[in-house]
């Protein structure tokens, strides 16, 4: 890198406080300067002081987020609802149905089984690439 030695018009002008125009701050009242960036970027003490930029959000993607919530809470009371009752028919119906071959004892995990299935079956109200569409 060159070296600039501080001297103009034959007189030596370092830089000083005096002479140092910080960033973000606003020079006034002058027609023209004459200057030279250094430590520049987010390195500095102002650009360090900085908080994190808050994600911006479009109005469609604020859409999309609060019609995926919903539609997520609306699919979840499905499968609870819709479990139940298939637990229900299972319960007086489905066992007596000698095709279906239901055992005689339940295990544990037997009251889980329809409500997954209607998860499986309502995954797709959320595809999975609903903000590429529009």
């Amino acid at each position: 890198m060159r070296l600039f030695p501080p001297i103009i018009d034959n007189e030596k002008c370092p830089l000083t406080i005096n002479n140092t125009l910080l960033q973000s701050c606003y020079l006034r009242y002058t027609e023209w300067a004459c200057g030279v960036a250094i430590y520049t970027g987010n390195e500095t003490k102002s650009g360090m002081s900085r908080g994190t930029a808050e994600p911006k959000l479009t109005a469609a993607d604020s859409m999309i987020d609060k019609l995926t919530v919903a539609i997520f809470i609306f699919q979840i009371a499905v499968v609870l609802l819709l479990g139940l009752a298939g637990n229900i028919w299972m319960d007086s119906h489905g066992r007596k149905l000698w095709y279906l071959m239901y055992p005689a004892e339940r295990p544990w995990y037997d009251f889980l089984v329809i409500p997954l299935r209607f998860e499986l079956l309502c995954s797709i109200m959320i595809p999975i690439s609903i903000k590429v569409w529009l």
